[in-house]
């Protein structure tokens, strides 16, 4: 009887089998097949998403001594972490930030906490701390978000209870309890 190869995408991505039936005998030989992984994020970083290096910073927790900073100063902090403000251009990530921030700080979820991102108006263009342009028609910005007048972003609770947040522009004197940086 003939070799014949049947080959098995089966069980789940990344792994793969193929199988081959040479008279009546079945082998089956399975190989690991799968895109590089993405590094692991440095301390004190987190991984959110599998693609993302995130670390949420609450510099005036509700039951503890700290002071909110400005933009620039939260700016500063994260270049100090090897990072920049976060790029939240994306549903996935801002939801995965939301939940991550309710479960760790509850108290602050339910006070309102406020944290500054990475998006800034320079020039009278919006943009990324990671230099790509910021989508002004997204729906992660709060309707009539950015304003024109202003010049730095960050993330604000719209329902206290679940966390949902969205991006608004903000002046660059604004403070806030919290930040976020992300390491590219």
């Amino acid at each position: 009887m003939p070799s014949r190869f049947i080959r098995c995408y089966c069980c789940m991505y990344p792994l793969w089998a193929v199988a081959l039936v040479k008279n009546d005998l079945l082998t089956l030989s399975k190989r690991v097949s799968s895109p590089p992984a993405p590094p692991g994020c440095p301390a004190p970083y987190k991984t959110f998403g599998g693609r993302w290096c995130l670390l949420v910073v609450v510099a005036a927790p509700d039951n503890g001594p700290g002071e909110p900073l400005v933009w620039n100063d939260a700016r500063a902090k994260c270049g100090e972490a090897n990072g920049a403000l976060a790029v939240i251009d994306n549903h996935d990530k801002l939801q995965l930030l939301s939940k991550f921030i309710d479960e760790k700080y509850p108290a602050e979820t339910k006070g309102g906490w406020t944290y500054f991102v990475g998006a800034q108006n320079v020039n009278s263009k919006w943009i990324w701390s990671n230099s790509a342009d910021v989508e002004l028609q997204s729906n992660l910005w709060v309707p009539s978000h950015p304003q024109p007048q202003n010049e730095i972003s960050m993330l604000v609770p719209i329902d206290k209870t679940h966390g949902r947040r969205y991006i608004i522009s903000n002046a660059p004197n604004t403070f806030a309890p919290g930040y976020i940086c992300e390491r590219f």
